[in-house]
């Protein structure tokens, strides 16, 4: 027995060995590669380091502090503002039967895009400030790509706001954007993802935050079209509407406000107008950091300047929305509230022609079958108004 296991253990031996051996020459293996990756892993946290030690190195530890500080702060302002129209918005959302109109859904979704930005900036400023050291590599490139889909999604939708606007009032034009406003969405969400996959290789670690690889200026130029191409629309709409808004006051002015449609358009589209000046003032500022990192030449406060007023812009627009909607929603009989809804969706749904004559068109965003029927009814009720004010005169 002892003999034939020692004849056994021999006719393994050499089998055994040879996956010893294969142990063995694997685990130089390992032992000789692991430093050569641990060298290039420095060698690349040694190249997102580099700027941010530079820029420890020209400014004192107060001044970096006070920098990463002073946009906390003021992000976490605009972020309470934000949520107050969105808190506001559901609110009233819930009260009017599920529906809203024009007014009151585009500082909504300016609020509910800002949002987005202001999160995706304070857990970008939050590590660099809490650590004194960029992100690592991967995680800054996931934290660069949330605030550039963000930021483009956010100038995209307002485009696409003004627009509709644009083709609203001065040309009387109308479209249907489905349920729950779909269709609205489809090109801030598709267009940044598409731009998105080229980018990805060009984000990283800039010199205050994640941003884009100073090698690079992909991510900035991009930035800066899509930027100037929506201001350029932007202020384009808002010069349009308001010159509608003003031939619209000047007629009634000279009818002496026999117009009852008029006058429900006037303070509907001036609310409009108003959003779309704050987003011309929230981003004309951030164009001019991103025209400069272009150079990489970008000082500390032009940084802190042009991304507080990206916060400041969800201050101005919560601080229009209570000036037009009041600080908080009146306790109020729910048949006052409808007919109050009605007649804003009233207003919003009354275009003037060039021939100066008004006409009701349905809504972009839809109203129920019988508050529609109820508003074509209150039309009707100030357009007789109307005629019969003529005949008396």
């Amino acid at each position: 027995m002892k003999s034939l296991s020692v004849l056994y253990s021999k006719k393994l031996f050499p089998s055994r060995a040879l996956i010893y051996l294969i142990l063995i020459f694997t685990l130089l293996n390992c032992n000789s590669a692991y430093p050569t990756n641990l060298e290039s892993r420095d060698e690349k946290l040694s190249e997102g380091n580099a700027a941010f030690g530079k820029f420890k190195k020209d400014h004192s530890v107060f001044e970096i502090y006070s920098m990463y500080i002073i946009i906390l702060i003021i992000l976490q302002i605009g972020s309470l503002s934000t949520l107050y129209v969105i808190l506001r918005t559901f609110i009233r959302w819930k009260r009017v039967d599920f529906s809203l109109n024009m007014t009151h859904k585009l500082p909504f979704y300016m609020a509910l895009s800002d949002l987005i930005i202001y999160v995706a900036l304070t857990v970008n400023l939050y590590y660099p400030l809490a650590n004194m050291k960029p992100w690592p590599d991967h995680s800054c490139k996931i934290v660069s790509l949330v605030f550039f889909y963000s930021s483009l999604s956010n100038m995209i939708l307002v485009g696409c706001l003004a627009v509709l606007s644009y083709f609203r009032v001065c040309k009387t034009m109308y479209y249907e954007l489905g349920i729950m406003d779909y269709k609205l969405f489809l090109l801030p969400i598709v267009f940044p993802a598409l731009i998105s996959v080229p980018a990805w290789s060009h984000f990283g670690s800039d010199q205050y935050w994640c941003y884009s690889s100073r090698t690079s200026s992909f991510i900035p130029l991009t930035l800066l079209y899509v930027d100037i191409a929506t201001l350029t629309i932007s202020i384009f709409c808002y010069i349009a509407i308001s010159y509608a808004i003003n031939v619209v006051r000047s007629r009634n002015d000279n009818n002496n406000h026999a117009n009852n449609e008029n006058n429900l358009f006037l303070p509907a589209y001036k609310k409009i107008v108003g959003y779309l000046f704050i987003y011309i003032l929230q981003w004309t500022p951030v164009m001019v950091y991103v025209l400069i990192d272009t150079q990489q030449q970008t000082s500390m406060w032009v940084y802190v300047v042009c991304f507080s007023s990206l916060s400041i812009g969800g201050v101005l627009n919560a601080a229009r929305y209570i000036s037009n909607e009041g600080w908080w929603l009146k306790k109020e009989n729910p048949e006052i509230a409808s007919s109050t809804f009605r007649t804003d969706q009233m207003a919003s749904n009354t275009v003037t022609t060039k021939s100066g004559q008004t006409e009701t068109v349905s809504s972009q965003w839809n109203l129920p079958e019988d508050e529609t029927n109820i508003s074509s009814s209150l039309v009707e009720k100030s357009n007789k108004s109307s005629m019969e004010t003529g005949t008396a005169n």
